[in-house]
């Protein structure tokens, strides 16, 4: 029996959609776009979008409302969830492959939101948590050595450490979004990607080039990036979050890799190896185990 079938629903749609941040990425990268320009820009437009929305059906004063209700969770979420994710996540990009940074910061993310739970709740974790957990951590072991991974690629102490908070960020997105309970739609989240957008100001500031060219494709590619990823997957997490637990939201979106492996497939022609299937139904493993409960059992 499922725990909550909507819950995987938003969560999986969650994670379709984040599948989608490292082709877009990549392109912008070609077009001497930095990280810290893709992250800021992405958050920005996707803010004004959700803005203007909200203004179009005069919604405006209720997000002042909500800013001023919700003000210090909202502070305190668009710090790790938006800052600490992409700003962290950007920084490790230039020590560690690809490969490196996604396995490190989904292994971080998915550790933070148990353990979060765990200490919330004054326990350690449960044999079901450790089973999740264990099946989890070796399908991204997979994944991450199909793509070419190696213990090498962990040398760089600054980048591993980058990488490791930027999970760390995700993780307490997930577990203090949920303890606010922010469940608030298209309004809360204008006001994290706004608030978020400030935060990313900073070190984009400090480490811009404007060397890149906003010409019709590079703004399309932005705008992918704000619809999809940034506004489709941020809304469906914190949609999820609102119907299950931090931990559950954290696990199942761990099929991420599974629909990229997906997508470069039907994209770009990329035939997924032994090593990422194996890793895949690892993580599916660990999804069904943990999120689908076994009826119990009456006497008669």
């Amino acid at each position: 029996m499922i725990k909550d079938s909507n819950a995987i629903f938003y969560a999986t749609l969650a994670a379709l959609c984040n599948a989608f941040v490292g082709i877009f990425s990549v392109l912008l990268f070609q077009e001497n776009f930095t990280s810290f320009e893709v992250a800021f820009l992405k958050c920005l437009i996707a803010g004004l979008i959700l803005l203007s929305y909200l203004h179009f059906f005069k919604k405006f004063q209720d997000l002042l409302v909500l800013i001023k209700k919700h003000f210090k969770a909202l502070l305190l979420c668009a710090f790790f969830g938006i800052f600490m994710l992409y700003h962290f996540e950007s920084s490790a990009y230039v020590g560690m492959s690809v490969a490196s940074v996604v396995f490190t910061l989904f292994a971080s993310s998915l550790f933070c939101a148990f353990l979060c739970q765990c200490v919330y709740q004054k326990r350690f974790f449960t044999p079901k948590e450790i089973i999740s957990l264990i099946l989890a951590f070796i399908g991204l072991t997979l994944i991450f050595i199909s793509e070419g991974g190696s213990l090498e690629d962990f040398s760089n102490i600054k980048a591993l450490i980058q990488a490791i908070l930027a999970g760390f960020g995700y993780g307490l997105f997930l577990f203090f979004t949920k303890y606010f309970n922010l469940k608030t739609g298209f309004l809360g989240l204008c006001a994290l990607l706004l608030i978020g957008s400030f935060y990313l100001a900073f070190p984009m500031i400090l480490n811009t080039h404007l060397n890149f060219n906003l010409n019709f494709q590079n703004l399309s590619l932005l705008l992918a990036l704000a619809l999809l990823p940034t506004i489709g997957g941020f809304y469906c997490t914190i949609k999820a979050l609102s119907l299950t637990s931090s931990n559950s939201v954290a696990l199942i979106e761990l099929s991420e890799p599974i629909f990229a492996m997906i997508l470069a497939f039907a994209l770009l022609a990329q035939s997924p190896n032994l090593s990422q299937i194996l890793g895949g139904l690892c993580i599916l493993a660990a999804i069904i185990f943990y999120e689908f409960k076994t009826p119990r059992v009456t006497k008669d």
